[in-house]
């Protein structure tokens, strides 16, 4: 039973009940937060590349590596081509999985006994938000892929890595686009409009459509536009990141953004997916054994997963 006291001479529910409130109040401010504060996830957001999966061991997608080949003119009475097809696979991501805790002393209560005491609270929450939001994005840019962690751009857009448990060095259809940059002045606009054209389908149909890099290199692109630079003004700039127009794609930069890298995602090719049962939510709060404290955990269980590594790319050791 709670012990906690809050102001002085109440019973010792109401300290559980100010962060069971709180837990319930700030789990949408969470998911919002996070979201707001993750250029790449948010611009997914954006585009319904969101989705929500009822737990599992693992994530399973479904990916096309082939042409179905049964197919021809056909005269008359000719035979139809009816031999099976494997042009499907399934990739497997693990899940990452975060967790943290809100913790409130009996000391801290005393201290701030009365209408102090809601201040403390929303502080803990929203330094729990800022803190866990800090780490996801980290590791969506991290040198290398740790277990338990979401997946990182850095090894999702390469020619070597195994994905999903698929092996890009034995599956070329597995493989992202990497290349080779080097001066932007140079040859910075060279080089994305060949990038671009290698992840992109004929007309257009399927091409990159997002743009991350550094703000450094992001200001190599402003300059080089000059009087044609182009702003976006679509949904992408409502979210208050400064954005700039490469063809139909907007360029944004993240200040976790791996250093001499411009990313060229296609939205289409990516999917966030969170547990719907783990979806930044906080439990219930209980009192920390053999402490003068009471807990709430913050609990997030979520994957970053590709279906088409081929219509993804990165320009690598740009430099002015």
């Amino acid at each position: 039973m709670a012990f906690l006291g809050v102001p002085s001479g109440a019973n010792n529910t109401e300290a559980r009940d100010i962060l069971s409130t709180s837990k319930v109040r700030y789990e949408g401010v969470v998911r919002d937060n996070i979201f707001n504060d993750f250029v790449t996830l948010d611009i997914l957001r954006k585009k319904d590349r969101m989705r929500m999966q009822n737990g599992g061991l693992s994530i399973g997608i479904t990916i096309e590596y082939a042409k179905n080949t049964t197919f021809s003119e056909l005269a008359y009475f000719d035979t139809i081509d009816t031999s099976p097809q494997k042009n499907f696979q399934s990739a497997e991501y693990k899940w990452g999985y975060y967790a943290g805790s809100v913790s409130l002393s009996h000391q801290e209560v005393r201290q701030n006994a009365g209408d102090n005491i809601v201040n403390l609270v929303d502080g803990k929450f929203k330094s729990a938000m800022s803190s866990v939001s800090d780490l996801i994005n980290q590791h969506l840019y991290a040198s290398s892929f740790q277990t338990n962690r979401i997946n990182t751009l850095v090894t999702l857009i390469d020619a070597t890595s195994t994905i999903g448990e698929v092996n890009s060095t034995a599956q070329t259809f597995w493989q992202a686009t990497n290349t080779t940059g080097g001066s932007f002045g140079a040859q910075g606009m060279s080089d994305l409009e060949t990038t671009y054209n290698a992840v992109s389908s004929s007309a257009n149909r399927s091409a990159p459509d997002i743009l991350v890099t550094t703000s450094t290199i992001h200001g190599f692109y402003n300059l080089a536009l000059q009087a044609q630079q182009r702003y976006s003004s679509n949904d992408t700039a409502a979210s208050s990141f400064i954005n700039l127009k490469f063809k139909n794609a907007d360029i944004v930069w993240d200040e976790v953004c791996t250093a001499g890298v411009i990313y060229l995602l296609n939205s289409n090719a990516l999917e966030l997916i969170i547990d719907s049962g783990t979806n930044f939510i906080f439990t219930n709060p209980v009192e920390a054994t053999n402490q003068a404290a009471e807990v709430t955990k913050l609990l997030v269980m979520m994957q970053l997963t590709v279906n088409n590594r081929r219509r993804l790319a990165k320009i690598n050791t740009i430099t002015a």
